[in-house]
């Protein structure tokens, strides 16, 4: 009996062991990204740079703003996740060195230099702008570095993502697109666009939620216009599209971030307390089973 019990805890452990390894949380399963800065203002070796500017730094982690120092002075997050409030404003004709840590773990990734100009730049009010014409194109071609910031908030997991182009006349020095992150909720996710990739675009495989566009120049000021709906999305058979369902990861990709820690942080430890319940029973097991067989010996 002693065997036979040494041998079921044995190998019930090891086998509980056994999952503990091969089912890693659910971000594991997942590539993450390259720590970079898909877009800066300034870029680096700009010239001419307002004396009146703020930093602007979309990362390959948006949800997590990257620490930015300006000549080695760490630099406050503005209303944005992405706008860094430089203090008081520049001196002219200076050259200045950014550094960015893309994960705040006190390491910079990417470091350079730009040059102001002469003063600073006007910052007059933006002028409002009209409803945008949303549609769903995935045949728009995005160069980089656009196609990289229309996907960044969007993980592979969750189905096939699609294009949402914002087709709007009104000429922003960047747009910032903004959106709940998941319907009904309230904590909004935002993505920033410049100008220079044309109208605002996102990949998506959510097909019913509504946006919020604003319009940002580079001193932070900015205009809010929404809430703007797409129109429903037609699947390439013809058919009503319908929201993409979670689907399980497969590596290759990026992941389902927020359902990710959400799994993480509820199935865990509920998992983690179900594995020490049953390896606190098998050890009683055996403890009962060894002493029973002490006893009979005794006899």
């Amino acid at each position: 009996m002693v065997g036979n019990a040494s041998c079921f805890g044995a190998t019930s452990i090891a086998a509980l062991l056994l999952v503990f390894r091969v089912a890693p949380p659910a971000r594991a399963s997942c590539a993450g990204p390259t720590e970079e800065v898909l877009w800066s203002y300034p870029a680096a070796g700009a010239t001419e740079v307002p004396t009146n500017t703020r930093l602007w730094v979309a990362t390959s982690y948006p949800r997590d703003p990257a620490e930015v120092r300006l000549d080695g002075q760490l630099l406050l997050i503005g209303q944005w996740p992405f706008e860094y409030v430089v203090p008081g404003e520049l001196a002219a004709q200076t050259t200045y060195r950014v550094e960015i840590d893309v994960l705040g773990n006190g390491s910079p990734e990417v470091s350079f230099e730009f040059t102001t100009g002469s003063g600073p730049v006007e910052a007059g009010d933006l002028p409002s702008f009209a409803e945008p014409m949303l549609d769903w194109d995935d045949d728009r071609q995005l160069e980089a570095p656009c196609g990289a910031l229309a996907g960044e908030l969007e993980c592979w997991d969750t189905g096939d993502p699609v294009l949402l182009n914002f087709n709007i006349e009104h000429d922003a020095w960047a747009w910032v697109i903004e959106f709940p992150s998941e319907p009904g909720g309230n904590m909004p996710q935002r993505l920033l666009w410049p100008a220079q990739c044309g109208p605002p675009s996102l990949l998506t495989t959510i097909r019913s939620r509504c946006y919020d566009l604003v319009a940002v120049d580079s001193t932070g000021n900015a205009r809010r216009a929404g809430p703007f709906c797409p129109p429903p999305f037609i699947s390439q058979d013809g058919g009503l599209g319908s929201d993409a369902g979670p689907r399980e990861a497969t590596g290759t990709g990026g992941c389902s971030c927020a359902l990710a820690q959400a799994q993480n942080s509820t199935r865990w430890p509920l998992a983690l307390l179900g594995m020490v319940t049953l390896l606190a029973v098998l050890l009683r097991r055996r403890g009962i089973d060894s002493g029973g067989v002490s006893t009979r010996h005794g006899d």
